[in-house]
């Protein structure tokens, strides 16, 4: 059942959200809550991701409605700073993602997925 209702808000966000301005030269930064869910959209299909501590974060490619692979969800578990190299079809990106008490909006790059969970 959580796996419909987290396909469900994907689905819904997918449509509402634009593109995020990863930048290819520098490693993009991102700030997550403990114990929250994210997806970031992107421009191309993501095709490899590396993780440097899966014990802190959980990266999986998404497919959208429009079955294009350009969406990654991101579980934060635990806080700590975690780097991900991340390819897609036309380049690549490297993002730092870190998770703890002091949370910064990011400008909308990345949709929270505020889900209840037991």
């Amino acid at each position: 059942m959580k796996k419909i209702l987290i396909l469900l808000t994907i689905m819904l966000f997918s449509i509402e959200s634009g593109y995020c301005s990863l930048d290819k030269e520098a490693v993009n930064i991102y700030n997550l809550k403990k114990n929250s869910s994210y997806i970031l959209n992107l421009e191309t299909k993501a095709e490899k991701i590396n993780v440097s501590d899966n014990k802190l974060l959980n990266i999986v490619p998404v497919t959208s409605i429009y079955n294009d692979g350009k969406q990654i969800f991101i579980d934060a578990i635990e806080n700590g700073v975690c780097d991900v190299d991340l390819k897609t079809s036309e380049s690549s990106y490297k993002i730092r993602f870190i998770t703890g008490p002091n949370f910064e909006d990011n400008n909308g790059d990345i949709v929270l997925v505020d889900m209840p969970f037991d």
